[in-house]
Formats: structure tokens, sequence, C-alpha cells
């Protein structure tokens, strides 16, 4: 008898440990992407689409480069690869331009991150180590000192943060949740060695999702999607899996240069792009390297009939602009942004006049299109 409850007692608590180590199985959504199947059509499930022509000041173009982009239901902000910082309406009439690079009270010295929240923009400096809240117009409203470097960032509220190291910090952590307000570290996740070395991809941004309310952010060569609990705890909500040649799980003890390699000439898929998630369905982009080609996807999901979609992201005569990778995913709309040769390319190919008045001289043109 006394053998018999030694062993119950075992199993219990083997099981209990069991439980506490599991990530919320519950809650992981396990979705199975086939890249083989044919690619649905695009008509099916993109019903319009309509561009929005960027203005400029003195008719020449002040937006080169974008190096970031954010959007709300009233306001557009594009950050320029020259620290430059543009607020449109959504008719892209300019509300506001400026630069506040320096070392000044609420200035930067330079922009990895930014983000539109309750008519405030917020600027992310990893050479300062600080977040800098203005008003619409670039009124400095605070500064915000990090206690690192970080490269990317989502707020959680307006004193709770979320920050993205790729593995460049001194924390040794990947990803910390951090209290603006009283200047401390509420948890962290996802540690690493001190001697891991990862160039930043500059073309990486985890966090995928632009809603307030819901925030979802992955990891290079990793096909989860991560969200947070009430109590700002980690928890996987999306698993996908999918059959490309190269699997990351095959290459945990190479370095980032030979599994980004591996994944550029085996066929894989390096991360997770952005993504939209409203009730049952889910719209999830990545781009695929086959035959060292890159190819740009949505996966459509819908729970409640566990039916999946793959569509590719190619021109096509009913949506001509379609092929590239999103800036962002808002209520639908997969946003694109093209610059003239493109739009010239596309003109030339299909014969037609899409985009009137761009020249030389115009902004880049950010493309809508509506997924159903």
């Amino acid at each position: 008898m006394i053998r018999f409850l030694e062993i119950f007692i075992i199993t219990i608590y083997v099981l209990f440990i069991s439980c506490s180590l599991d990530d919320n199985p519950s809650k992981t959504n396990v979705i199975e992407i086939d890249i083989y199947q044919t690619p649905a059509k695009q008509t099916d499930f993109i019903d319009e689409w309509h561009y929005v022509k960027l203005e400029t000041r003195d008719n020449e173009a002040m937006i080169g480069e974008i190096s970031s982009f954010d959007i709300d239901d009233d306001n557009i902000l594009i950050v320029s690869n020259m620290h430059d910082a543009f607020v449109y309406d959504h008719d892209g009439r300019l509300v506001s331009a400026f630069n506040r690079h320096g070392q000044g009270p609420n200035e930067y010295i330079s922009i990895e991150d930014a983000h539109l929240s309750n008519d405030n923009i917020w600027i992310l400096s990893r050479e300062a180590k600080s977040l800098v809240q203005y008003d619409l117009y670039g009124h400095g409203i605070n500064t915000y000192h990090l206690p690192d470097w970080f490269f990317s960032f989502q707020l959680i509220d307006n004193n709770t943060v979320i920050l993205f190291s790729d593995k460049g910090s001194l924390l040794n952590y990947n990803f910390i949740i951090y209290d603006l307000q009283k200047g401390c570290i509420i948890n962290k996740f996802q540690e690493f060695s001190p001697n891991t070395i990862q160039p930043h991809d500059m073309g990486f941004n985890p966090f995928i999702t632009n809603e307030s309310d819901q925030i979802n952010f992955v990891d290079m060569f990793d096909y989860n999607v991560y969200g947070l609990t009430d109590d700002n705890k980690l928890e996987i909500k999306r698993q996908y899996k999918i059959n490309t040649p190269f699997q990351p799980d095959n290459y945990i003890d190479k370095d980032y240069d030979e599994i980004s390699h591996e994944c550029f000439i085996n066929c894989g898929v390096e991360f997770l792009g952005k993504a939209y998630n409203a009730d049952s369905l889910s719209l999830q982009s990545f781009h695929l390297f086959d035959n060292r080609l890159r190819k740009d996807y949505v996966y459509r999901y819908d729970e409640r009939t566990g039916k999946g979609d793959l569509i590719e992201c190619v021109i096509s005569e009913d949506f001509p602009f379609l092929a590239l990778a999103p800036l962002a995913f808002y209520k639908g709309w997969y946003i694109t942004a093209i610059e003239l040769r493109n739009i010239e390319f596309v003109e030339n190919k299909f014969g037609k006049k899409y985009i009137e008045g761009v020249d030389e001289d115009s902004n880049p043109v950010l493309i809508f299109h509506h997924f159903k």
C-alpha cells in the first residue's frame, strides 16, 4: 500500500511539472502550411485595391527610403532613412513633418523604430538608449531612458513597452517588458549567450500586428507567433508548420550566417511577416526563398472551418501592384509602398495607366489591398 502511494504521488508530481512547463497548449493553434498546394485565386480573397499619393512640399519628394511605418484610424506615420518623420492623413495630405536629430532634450541620435499611439508619436533611438514621445507635430513631450540598446518596440500601454534587442543587448535577453514610469524591467524572455553574434537584419521587425489590443511577435528562423498573457508572460498564440525543405530545428547549433545561407539555397522561410487577426480569421504574410528567388505569400486561415488558403502575392491585371512585402497589415488592408520605376515597369507590362500624376519628384505611393 505504501509503495502504491509513493508511485501515485510521484506520478501526480511529474504530471504537475509537465503541465507547468507547457506553453499553454490549450491556446496554441497549430496551423500547417503546404507550400506545394496550388495558390488560391487572388480574386477569391482580395476584393479591392486603391492607391494613396503622398503630398510633397514645393513639388519635391521628401521621402527617400522608408525605414519605419505605422498607421492608425486617423493617420499614417512614415520615417525616412534620413531621420525625418512625416505624418499624413489617409488621403495622403501632409499633417506634419519634423526632424529632431540631435543630442539635446527630446531629440534622437538615430531612429530604429517608430509608432503612433493616441495622437502621439513614439520614436526609439538605439544609439541614445531612449524612447522619445512627441505630439503629432513633433513637439517633445517626454524622453524615457532605456536600460540597454534595442532595435524595435511596441507599446503595451502608455506606461509599458515591450522591447526587442535582436541579441544585441548586454542584458542577454531578446525581449524585455519595461515600465517607462518606474524605469524598471517587468519581465524578460528568450535568454541568449553573451557570445551570441547575430547581424541585425534591417528588414526584420518582430512585431507583426498593428492593432494596439493584440501584441503578436516572432523571431528569426522560428515559426511560432508569440503573445502576452494578461500578466505580461510569454505564450505561443499560433504555431505554423511549413513543409519547406529547410527546417530551422535542423540548424540549432549553427550561427546566423550558416542558417541564413541554408535557408536561401534550400527553400525556406526566414521569418514570418506582418499579420492581421480578427475573430476566427488570421492573415499571415511570409516570404519564401525558392530556387534562390524570393516569393511573397499570405496564408489565410479560418479557425471555424480549419481551412487555410495560400495566396501568392504576384502582379496580375486584377492586382498589378501586389508583388511586394507589406509595410503593415491593418484591418485587413495589406499596405505596401512603390516607387516610380516600379510603377512604370508594371504599367509597361500591362499597357495600362494605373496611377496618374506621378513623376521623379513624387514621394513613394502607398498601395492598399483589402483581403476578405
